[in-house]
């Protein structure tokens, strides 16, 4: 691991000093673990947005969507 320097707003600060699992694991630990959810989830934010951008660029046609329809199979009810 590689030790880094951060700034926090001292109230901030205070707010999490005080909660039972950053006494009991540490500061560094629970800060790791929020930088971690951080990018899980702004990796799903890309992914939804190149979804996005990539139907938007490349909608499916009317003949497109008719195709697929035509196979599809729901079973019988």
């Amino acid at each position: 691991m590689k030790p880094i320097q951060i700034t926090f707003d001292e109230e901030l600060l205070a707010e999490l000093d005080e909660r039972p699992e950053v006494r009991e694991r540490g500061r560094s630990a629970v800060l790791r673990e929020a930088a971690a959810a951080y990018l899980v989830k702004k990796r799903s934010e890309d992914i939804a947005r190149q979804y996005e951008q990539a139907y938007t660029r490349a909608p499916q046609s009317e003949a497109e969507v008719a195709e697929w329809e035509s196979v599809q199979a729901w079973g019988e009810e």
